[in-house]
């Protein structure tokens, strides 16, 4: 599907530089944004025409059997998705799971407005298969969840089966890097054994498992507890200073408690997807021959895999009118605001259409000839 992409990058630059060139000498012409965000409508009508091709194609696949898949095939099955040994328990809703994605989001006041940002995330698989009437076959790679949808955990027991794993699991510092962070998420895609254990966060978020052993630190916290806070203020570190407010020390001992006050307290959201195990779900994946297994992981070259909820039938269906739905919403909002462009620079819109077939004409007799 890197070709997929590309072609969608040529619409949009073809699209610009096509709408510029038909702007150009009218009162339009400075406008540049009209002519880059219709390029962008253009590929959105393309992107959305491509997602109907891929649900034929997905339609089509689900129909060869095992017997006839081939290496590197495109392999639509569904089932039910069992873990092979143990399954995983989810960190935050402490639920029963094959595949867990997990962010923690830290909202923030910014002016008038409040934003966001994932301060820390993690990624985790154990190795499944999918069992079916049909086939057997087990699963790599880790596959995009946007089609599950996560859910907003804010209890108690949340906060605390979070605080503890996250105790247990030192993470990776996310690279600042766009590309070298892109690089780091590729290596979790692309994973070849069913077995993820990923765990990031951001450079500058609190480094949660050294603020647990400041807190289990008695001689520190004692005196702390018993300084003023000019005093703690100065007898702190500079890495310390970043971790946690100088009332936060008097909190508690106990480094859970300790964690789960600093996520409250500096505005942390938690939030969970979770592929129970068990779960009737359709994956989209290419198979490997040598290992009887169907690699779902998604990236850019890889968007034909995935792995939905439910039974074929109801996915493979809602996949196709989807995509016919925005393509024809596409479509006509890219046609209407065409049709306004051209009133709006003095050209009819049944003129050009009628200019457009007599040269198409003239270039068929020309052909004929």
């Amino acid at each position: 599907m890197k070709l997929g992409c590309l072609i969608l990058v040529a619409v949009v630059i073809i699209g610009f530089f096509g709408y510029q060139h038909l702007l150009e000498g009218t009162e339009l012409s400075s406008m540049w944004g009209i002519s880059l965000a219709l390029g962008f409508l253009a590929a959105m009508v393309v992107g959305n025409a491509q997602g109907i091709w891929q649900a034929f194609r997905h339609i089509w696949a689900s129909k060869r059997s095992q017997a006839q898949w081939r290496d590197n095939d495109l392999v639509v099955l569904s089932g039910r998705l069992q873990a092979q040994k143990t399954a995983l328990i989810a960190p935050i809703s402490g639920k029963t799971a094959t595949i867990i994605e997990y962010e923690i989001t830290r909202y923030f006041k910014s002016g008038k407005s409040t934003n966001s940002i994932v301060d820390y995330r993690g990624c985790l698989m154990t190795p499944s298969i999918i069992q079916s009437s049909a086939a057997q076959v087990s699963i790599v790679g880790f596959p995009l969840l946007t089609h599950w949808g996560s859910e907003r955990y804010e209890d108690e027991d949340s906060y605390k089966r979070l605080a503890k794993y996250l105790l247990d699991h030192t993470p990776t510092i996310m690279p600042k890097n766009p590309l070298t962070a892109i690089a780091e998420l590729n290596k979790v895609l692309k994973d070849d054994d069913g077995d993820v254990q990923a765990n990031y966060r951001l450079a500058e978020a609190p480094n949660l498992q050294e603020y647990a052993r400041i807190s289990q630190d008695s001689s520190v916290t004692e005196e702390l507890n018993n300084d003023s806070p000019q005093e703690i203020e100065e007898e702190l570190d500079e890495e310390d200073r970043e971790l946690q407010q100088l009332d936060q020390f008097k909190v508690s001992q106990d480094p859970v408690e300790k964690i789960i006050y600093l996520l409250k307290q500096d505005g942390y959201s938690l939030f969970e997807t979770v592929i129970p195990n068990g779960a009737e779900v359709t994956i989209m994946g290419s198979y490997r021959a040598n290992k009887r297994q169907v690699d779902i992981g998604s990236g850019l070259s890889n968007i034909n895999h995935g792995i939905h909820k439910g039974a074929l039938s109801q996915v493979l269906g809602g996949n196709l009118k989807k995509s016919i739905i925005l393509t024809t919403v596409f479509a006509c909002i890219f046609l209407g605001a065409n049709y306004f462009l051209l009133k709006k620079i003095g050209i009819e819109p049944e003129t050009l259409l009628e200019k457009v077939q007599t040269w198409n004409s003239n270039l068929q007799d020309k052909i004929d000839q």
